[in-house]
């Protein structure tokens, strides 16, 4: 708030520039946050972008300076907490009465992506709230270079989402918001029985998977128990064909050795079963000399 040492005078737009035209800056207030409040009335959707500022909401739209970063409301300025949030109030300001033919286009594209950042409040009519989901575990295989990379996953309601600190989850449902609470409990406990899975399994600094040297995932058959595991608890896991250094078959391969033999030859045949798939057969011949001794 402004002290009373150095005041600010406006000259309103179309005024002359004399004294009696100006007129004193009650507060300034610095680093504001911008809210945004959605609507439903017979004619459109109302989007309403504001400050919330001791108790007291005011309306950006009511501003008297044409930018979207210092807004002069009611003999009071305001300047935005983060420049880069004056760009998504400017893309907005044309959007404040939506046609309700649109609505469903421009909540998937705008305020869903909108409500990740920002606070946004729903109207009634807008929104509905689910908070008992169980959500569908997944395990998303990458790889940097030598390391495997495991990425947990959760569908809720069809939604994909990945680990993280979000508490809900924002859906477009025919053009009403679905907000469903994580079930973050659910979340952790996967989390950690995957991590479980390999002392060597470490989760990167801002990251939000988990990674493993190949030398560590290769050695006591781990790959190969991995895969059982994951197919033990029912989890699907995504991105498998597009491995490149570690797509490996997923069994573990199980090794039969059959040999057959005349007079002067034998043969040695390996087969590499895969759990029903044979890709590999070796033949081995060899005739044996005549002057031989068994």
């Amino acid at each position: 708030m402004m002290g009373n040492k150095n005041p600010i005078y406006i000259l309103p737009k179309g005024k002359a520039f004399k004294t009696a035209s100006l007129y004193k800056i009650e507060e300034v207030h610095m680093a504001v946050s911008t809210a945004f409040k959605v609507e439903k009335t017979k004619a459109h959707i109302a989007l309403n972008i504001h400050f919330n500022v001791n108790k007291t909401e005011y309306n950006v739209a009511k501003s008297e300076l044409g930018n979207s970063i210092l807004f002069l409301i009611d003999r009071k300025l305001f300047l935005l907490q983060k420049a880069q949030n004056a760009s998504i109030i400017a893309s907005l300001n044309n959007m404040q009465t939506i046609a309700h033919a649109n609505w469903s286009n421009i909540l998937q594209e705008k305020i869903i992506p909108l409500s990740k950042s920002f606070d946004v409040s729903f109207g009634k009519g807008l929104v509905e709230y689910k908070d008992t989901f169980t959500p569908k575990p997944s395990i998303y295989l990458s790889e940097q270079g030598s390391y495997f990379i495991l990425k947990p996953m959760f569908d809720y309601d069809n939604t994909p989402v990945e680990w993280n600190q979000e508490l809900s989850l924002y859906t477009n449902q025919n053009g009403k918001v679905v907000i469903i609470k994580r079930n973050t409990d659910y979340e952790t406990d996967f989390v950690n029985m995957l991590q479980s899975l390999h002392t060597n399994l470490k989760k990167p600094e801002y990251e939000n998977h988990f990674a493993i040297h190949s030398k560590h995932a290769m050695q006591k058959n781990w790959f190969f128990l991995f895969f059982d595991k994951m197919k033990e608890e029912k989890i699907e896991l995504l991105g498998y064909e597009n491995l490149k250094n570690f797509k490996i078959h997923k069994a573990k391969p199980t090794t039969k050795v059959f040999i057959s033999s005349n007079l002067d030859w034998f043969d040695t045949e390996v087969e590499i079963d895969y759990k029903g798939q044979k890709p590999v057969c070796m033949i081995y011949k060899k005739r044996l000399l005549k002057n031989l001794i068994m």
